[in-house]
């Protein structure tokens, strides 16, 4: 997350304050103003339209922040009772339901799913000894591809059942480790989990949600369906000043909700307190304190206390421990955090495609810090030594999606053994986060105290950290660098080539007599880059049409151009080693001879290198 600028001046903030529809419970905090006013200057630097904030303070009262606009050509100004797409945020109530009926008896966390829905289809290689269990669909760990883009799209314009979902496109729901040995961010899990809680309680999973949880904590303005009160009183979702249609979320019980800012501050207080609802039987506590642990997974048995629980994650700032969710659909950032223990916590709704969520919770987060002491969530730990053994690069092994596992092969990581502790970061791109060894093996992160990195043995790699919610596997120094050397060398050879090329490609056209070989050397060593380039293209356009799911799962141009391109690159750059070798001896010496052939190498070992990994061929519809 990106650092918050400071206003300096109190006027500005004052002027910002202002503009917005501020509601404090507590008039004397002076620092309301300034908050107002940071947040308003962080909607105008990421060019977001309107943003929703709550800050619940130690007293138990609630500041509260409405600014910008909902609908930007109606001028329609955001306030507490608009109702923006909440993404994943949505998954908080998938794991509510869920400990709901494990409180009731009539499930366990560690049901098989094979059991529990038969009918639903999936494939796992070790079914027989590690079966998948009701608690891997929460904490996602079932090894489960991401959704591919054919199960994210709506086939007609009615809203599609639970089941019909599942039955989309099941070909993502294939096992790629032992369940509960890795976590992966996935989007089908909770889906799955939703289905049961169907089928457990006969009652549509939108209509239990309701009667149980949204009723009972007042949460009118919250729900699934794009219906009259939805559309009256909703957000409108930009990428920049491009409003966005409705997207029909197929997997809508996992990122289909929508709320306000007033619903979301009661489902926080609920999660805080679940012993002060109205008539306490919501849910008991300590269902609610199961769900922000991590458990079920081999990382949980080893004492990791930094990952995914059942249906929220933690975060961590300055010494503080929040649960909660982010969320993120096109045209939506949304992210709710709260401490289970006092009654701070914070509310971010926004219908912006930015950073602007990430960095209003960082703002708000440093205010909270200034409040009360951080929460230590454990005693004090006997303290150790530092394994040596750990120092080294390590590959990530546990990427959400397979079809772009090559961009972790590319940012490897590193540990080193530090004064009593360890430091780990990707090579590129991270900060260096240094974490204390206990006398049991276990690291703590710096601030928190909590358990952030153990070692295990996974059943199909042998030993491997967990990292927070990643699995980390011990590489060579080769294997962990040449990745990254191949593709640098390959992009500061081809800006070469391509800057050449304006050289000396109009010289030709113009007719400066030039040797046949030269021009077939200089031409085939740049023809390949052309394909890479038509993917980009492509990816680009799928990422940023305004329904890129429906882009990426159809024969559109963009997917056909994300198809294509990778195999013109890999077809040319085998053609192009052909060209060089029939004309090595009749080209004229010199630079840019010697650089045609390395450019041409490097794009014969590049192609391999994306034939390996899937991206050759990739076809985004299947």
């Amino acid at each position: 997350m990106q650092n918050i600028t400071n206003l300096a001046m109190v006027l500005v903030s004052l002027f910002a304050f202002h503009l917005g529809a501020a509601e404090a419970s507590s008039t004397t905090d002076r620092t309301y103003p300034e908050l107002a006013g940071e947040i308003d200057q962080i909607l105008k630097r990421t060019r977001t339209p309107g943003a929703a904030v709550a800050v619940f303070e130690p007293d138990g009262s609630v500041w509260r922040y409405t600014t910008g606009f909902k609908n930007i050509e109606h001028r329609q100004k955001v306030d507490r009772h608009t109702v923006f797409r909440v993404g994943s945020v949505s998954k908080i109530l998938v794991g509510l339901a869920v400990m709901k009926l494990v409180a009731e008896k009539q499930l366990t966390l560690d049901d098989r799913i094979a059991d529990l829905a038969p009918e639903v289809e999936f494939e796992n290689p070790w079914e027989d000894q590690y079966p998948i269990r009701l608690i891997h669909l929460l904490n996602h760990t079932t090894g489960w591809d991401a959704p591919h883009p054919p199960e994210l799209v709506s086939q007609n314009k009615e809203p599609l059942t639970i089941a019909q979902t599942l039955a989309l496109h099941p070909h993502s729901r294939k096992s790629r480790w032992v369940p509960g040995s890795r976590s992966a961010y996935n989007n089908t899990g909770p889906l799955v989990a939703a289905y049961i809680v169907e089928k457990i309680t006969g009652e549509r999973y939108e209509d239990y949600i309701q009667s149980r949880f949204f009723q009972p904590l007042a949460m009118d303005d919250s729900g699934f369906y794009f219906d009259d009160h939805f559309r009256s009183n909703a957000a409108t979702l930009y990428r920049g000043s491009q409003a966005l249609p409705y997207w029909h979320l197929p997997n809508r019980a996992a990122g289909g909700m929508h709320s306000s800012l007033d619903d979301m501050v009661r489902l926080l207080r609920f999660m805080q307190h679940p012993e002060e609802t109205v008539d306490g039987t919501v849910l008991k506590a300590d269902s609610v304190r199961l769900m922000e642990r991590p458990v079920g997974s081999r990382a949980a048995a080893a004492g990791i206390e930094i990952g995914w629980g059942a249906g929220l994650t933690s975060f961590h700032h300055k010494g503080q421990i929040y649960y909660g969710h982010e969320g993120a659909l096109p045209g939506v950032r949304a992210l709710v955090a709260y401490m289970p223990q006092g009654k701070q916590g914070h509310v971010v709704l926004t219908n912006g495609e930015s950073p602007a969520a990430n960095q209003i919770h960082k703002l708000l987060a440093d205010y909270e810090a200034t409040k009360q002491a951080s929460e230590k969530a454990n005693p004090p730990r006997s303290m150790g030594h530092p394994n040596a053994s750990l120092s080294g690069f390590y590959q990530l092994v546990s990427p959400n999606a397979e079809q772009w596992r090559i961009a972790h092969k590319l940012i490897p990581w590193k540990i080193a053994v530090a004064d009593g502790g360890i430091t780990v970061a990707p090579l590129v791109g991270g900060k260096p986060r240094k974490l204390s060894a206990t006398a049991s093996g276990q690291y703590l992160q710096e601030g928190s105290g909590r358990v952030a990195l153990v070692a295990t043995e996974d059943p199909l790699l042998g030993s491997v950290l967990h990292y927070g919610p990643m699995t980390l596997k011990k590489t060579g120094i080769l294997s962990a660098l040449l990745p990254l050397l191949l593709v640098a060398s390959w992009l500061v050879t081809t800006i070469l080539g391509l800057l050449f090329l304006m050289v000396w490609l109009p010289r030709k056209l113009f007719g400066r007599n030039m040797a046949v070989a030269d021009v077939r050397l200089r031409s085939w060593s740049i023809i390949p880059v052309f394909g890479v380039l038509t993917a980009f293209v492509g990816t680009v356009m799928v990422s940023r049409g305004p329904e890129p799911f429906a882009l990426a799962a159809t024969m559109t141009l963009p997917s056909l151009m994300v198809f294509i391109g990778p195999i013109v690159f890999v077809l040319a750059s085998l053609w192009a080693l052909r060209v060089g070798y029939l004309h090595r001896k009749q080209t004229t010496g010199g630079f840019w001879r010697n650089h045609a052939i390395v450019l041409m190498g490097l794009n014969a070992v590049l192609a391999c290198f994306l034939t390996g990994y899937g991206v050759v061929g990739l076809r985004l519809w299947a």
